[in-house]
């Protein structure tokens, strides 16, 4: 679905208070959220573009980040991981804590991600969709074996990282489980997530611009089956009085005040 299309949508996006997003969670059956890489910035992981020590301002995407530079250079790519990996002391914030929180009191169902990290599936979140994978598997180029991955073993120091790229015990090279530039989201889980937010009368869109198609997208079908769409994020964004019904102006780790509410309520 092209972007002029959603360039001429229209709708009136009001503003809403964290009080009043917990009173909305409250009275709703079916919450899910779609997460990007704003909810990781308060982890200490850079973003990948829009500021000066963005990843992408860092490494060249062309050569670190498509599939492309993969096959050229299979290292670039592990290098940028364990560099992530071994340079930040990357942990939860509060808002995974939150979102944790919101499904153990029974509001959330599932969370579809755009980010790579894992920290969803840290924090608790039993059914998370990773549209563009997960850093913590890595996949043999040769016989397609997955191996599952820690945060320990993404180190410099680590056996796993001693030789880039690293290698398969049946001499084939191992790709990070993840959806480089120039491959395709997997059809079964972009399936899952149209099929949870189908189900939803809420999605919950947080730390993304929503510039992405992936995103986007989610979200026109969301808007196109008269889901309610409520933008948390500091800024406006490209879905902004074209698809979200509200916007709440606060930082992913603010979300603890909406779960404290709830649990007052209880």
């Amino acid at each position: 679905m092209g972007n002029l299309m959603i360039f001429t949508l229209k709708k009136e996006t009001k503003n809403m208070t964290l009080e009043e997003l917990a009173e909305l969670i409250k009275n709703s059956k079916y919450v899910v959220a779609l997460t990007g890489s704003g909810t990781s910035a308060e982890s200490n992981i850079p973003s990948f573009r829009g500021s000066i020590n963005s990843i992408w301002n860092k490494y060249d995407p062309r050569i670190y980040g498509t599939i492309w530079g993969f096959w050229k250079y299979p290292e670039k790519i592990w290098e940028v991981i364990r560099d992530i990996s071994s340079d930040y002391d990357i942990e939860l914030n509060n808002g995974h804590i939150a979102l944790s929180t919101l499904e153990n009191l029974g509001y959330l169902k599932s969370v579809i991600t755009q980010n790579i990290d894992g920290l969803h599936e840290e924090s608790g979140n039993t059914k998370v969709i990773p549209l563009h994978g997960n850093v913590f598997e890595a996949c043999c180029c040769t016989c397609n074996k997955i191996v599952k991955l820690n945060k320990i073993m993404l180190q410099k120091t680590s056996h796993f990282m001693h030789q880039l790229p690293p290698e398969c015990p049946c001499g084939g090279i191992f790709k990070p489980n993840v959806v480089l530039f120039g491959e395709v989201i997997p059809k079964d889980l972009l399936k899952e997530a149209e099929k949870e937010i189908a189900k939803c009368d809420i999605l919950l869109v947080i730390g993304t611009s929503s510039t992405v198609s992936t995103a986007t997208n989610l979200c026109y079908f969301a808007n196109k089956k008269k889901k309610k769409i409520v933008e948390i994020n500091i800024s406006k964004t490209y879905i902004t009085n074209k698809m979200s019904d509200y916007h709440v102006c606060a930082k992913f780790s603010q979300l603890i005040k909406v779960t404290n509410i709830l649990k007052e309520k209880k």
